[in-house]
């Protein structure tokens, strides 16, 4: 259900609105999936809505100053949205005038002042070049037929050194092939992007040095970045071959929960993978699957013409219970399949040691008892740290049962001009808390208190809270559940 701010409205509510615009093109689209995904999308959509600032364009909570790369991020969601959904088009067409209103006489995006924190987008802030090229590609990208695209582009092919990095190559490029007016510099933005792959064996992928806009590192980085290679190439029509083995590489990189890593790669890779059914990569392909444990036949799947797009799961989990076990897959037919295998396994908690080391970000909670009456509140203690010593990020804390919102609304006046530490914005759940902090520094710490009222008669535990930096959600730590009672009144 979406919540959140604006970024986590968009979290998810975006693959809602990609995965009904495939099943949509597709027409596998059946009328209770149709029922239950437009329901979300509607949500979503109303939500976003109030993030609108008065005066024009969006930031995260809806309070001025906009922001023009959240704005430019949300025009291209909205565009999305409107194949599958109904979107006022007053509201495409001021977000774009607002956009384009911000540019200045020489064709460039002065970079946003203001951010959700400090940080997070910094790359963002200080790249003139790929915040023009960004704005640039949303204007194109939604069909803004103005000087102010031209414009934008006479700027970024003005302005490259030859020492951007693959992210920015890859902004580029999307922007270039969605512009179309020039195709010399289309030519000459696929190749320098091309110039930047790295080419396994049967894949290939952008490999990002440092950290892309929204923070992601390491192989989340590589993620956004090769996901938006790929749509790059695959609306040029350029370098099909090696479109389809960035897509293989995304197809690799799948998560067992069917997500990329963050939401940023995730709706990126979506989007990827959505180009390459429009464009009709693989249509042709069809035979039989075979999977197999061990040497014996564990499973076998048929693939046709009509169903080759479709995600088919072999579990075998009955066959690997303890030791090692060889997978084998065989495909007889035409054309080429991408596959994955994926291992889930459980921890219980009463194996994690308190002795352990930390990681990155630790997080502890105390209560102040473990039994009261109906209506009584207890107090949670609540302590978060960085524990490295580079900065973190946004932090979100979320927490079960059911919390103050005056301890947090309190929190926020007590922290409002902290430089890190800073309670930025809560919201409350039927079943959680989600705290956005402005950050922590290398060795930070912060630590609060809440109230946790008893509604009902119980023996349970608490939920698992969790800490993790806002575009990196691997960074994280949780806490042991803990079992406390709630006697009648």
């Amino acid at each position: 259900m979406p919540g959140g701010c604006f970024e986590q409205t968009s979290s998810s509510t975006y693959p809602d609105v990609l995965a009904m615009d495939y099943l949509k093109t597709s027409k596998k689209l059946t009328p209770e999936i149709r029922a239950k995904a437009e329901q979300y999308v509607s949500l979503g959509y109303q939500r976003l809505l109030t993030f609108e600032v008065r005066g024009g364009g969006f930031s995260w909570f809806g309070e001025a100053p906009a922001n023009k790369i959240l704005t430019a991020y949300g025009l291209m969601e909205f565009y999305d949205m409107g194949r599958v959904h109904e979107v006022d088009p007053r509201l495409i067409e001021r977000t774009q005038d607002w956009l384009a209103r911000q540019q200045q006489p020489d064709g460039s995006f002065k970079p946003d002042a203001a951010f959700i924190n400090e940080g997070a987008t910094n790359r963002y802030n200080t790249d003139v070049v790929r915040i023009t090229a960004y704005v640039g590609w949303a204007l194109a990208a939604t069909g803004y037929r103005d000087e102010a695209v031209e414009k934008a582009q006479k700027f970024v092919a003005s302005h490259l050194t030859g020492k951007e990095d693959a992210y920015t190559l890859a902004v580029i490029a999307n922007f270039a092939a969605d512009f179309g007016g020039v195709a010399t510099w289309t030519d000459g933005s696929i190749e320098a992007l091309v110039a930047k792959v790295t080419e396994g064996p049967k894949t290939a992928y952008w490999k990002q040095e440092g950290e892309t806009p929204t923070s992601a590192r390491e192989e989340s980085a590589d993620l956004e970045t090769t996901a938006l290679a790929a749509q790059a190439l695959l609306k040029s029509g350029r370098k099909s071959a090696l479109a389809k083995r960035a897509l293989d590489y995304l197809a690799g990189k799948k998560d067992s929960f069917g997500n990329w890593s963050t939401t940023q790669a995730t709706i990126l890779s979506l989007k990827a993978f959505l180009l390459s059914f429009a464009k009709g990569q693989d249509a042709d392909t069809s035979g039989t699957i075979e999977v197999s444990v061990d040497g014996k036949t564990a499973g076998r799947v048929e693939i046709t013409k009509e169903n080759n797009d479709l995600l088919r799961m072999v579990d075998l989990k009955s066959y690997t219970h303890g030791g090692g076990h060889r997978i084998g897959l065989s495909f007889t037919g035409q054309g080429n399949v991408q596959y994955q295998i994926v291992g889930r396994y459980y921890v219980p908690w009463d194996l994690r040691s308190d002795s352990e080391p930390r990681g990155p970000l630790s997080i502890d909670i105390a209560y102040d008892r473990m039994r009261l009456a109906q209506d009584e509140v207890a107090t949670a203690k609540v302590r978060v740290r960085n524990n490295t010593p580079a900065t973190a990020r946004l932090i979100m804390v979320d927490s079960g049962f059911e919390p103050s919102s005056e301890d947090f609304e309190a929190l926020v006046d007590q922290t409002r001009g902290r430089v890190g530490g800073k309670l930025e914005k809560y919201t409350i759940t039927a079943k959680q808390a989600i705290l956005y902090f402005d950050g922590l520094g290398p060795e930070q710490t912060v630590e609060f208190s809440f109230g946790l009222r008893a509604k009902f008669p119980v023996r349970a535990k608490t939920f698992s809270s969790r800490a993790y930096e806002y575009y990196n959600p691997r960074v994280e730590d949780r806490t042991k559940p803990v079992e406390m009672t709630i006697v009648a009144k």
